[in-house]
């Protein structure tokens, strides 16, 4: 358990880093920024400070889901008592909301945490600025 515990710290360490540089760049997520779409993931980070700003409020409002990760992390820990059968079910639905609330949030027009946007994407500029430099020949 104690190597368990040390390797997800250094995973979470490198995930911190890893935005933390996405930040400073002016990335706040990769996927979003490569496509234009968001991930099923998006608003997560914003949940999770709206509730240690103590606003749980906002934080559902940012990603319903966002109490998951805590109870995964949980279930990492101490992954040896759970059955395997409970793992897999767990996992399957944990996915299975994931994307619930993913296509929800996609078809809601209301939403502005879940973006449909690839002409805001690098992908885009890049194609672009090619397709630019290609007709100028």
């Amino acid at each position: 358990m104690r190597k368990k515990l040390k390797d997800l710290i250094y995973f979470m360490l490198a995930i911190v880093i890893f935005y933390g540089l996405l930040f400073f760049f002016g990335y706040t997520c990769p996927i979003k920024a490569l496509t234009g779409v968001s991930c099923p993931g998006c608003g997560m980070t914003r949940a999770y400070i709206s509730i240690f700003k103590l606003n749980p409020r906002l934080a559902f409002y940012y990603h319903p889901l966002f109490p998951l990760p805590a109870l995964i992390f949980l279930m990492y820990l101490f992954e040896d008592r759970i059955p395997q059968r409970v793992k897999k079910i767990g996992i399957i639905l944990v996915i299975g909301l994931f994307f619930l609330v993913y296509i929800v949030r996609m078809i809601d027009p209301e939403d502005n945490i879940v973006v449909f946007r690839p002409k805001d994407s690098i992908i885009y500029m890049v194609y672009k600025e090619i397709n630019g430099v290609v007709r100028k020949r």
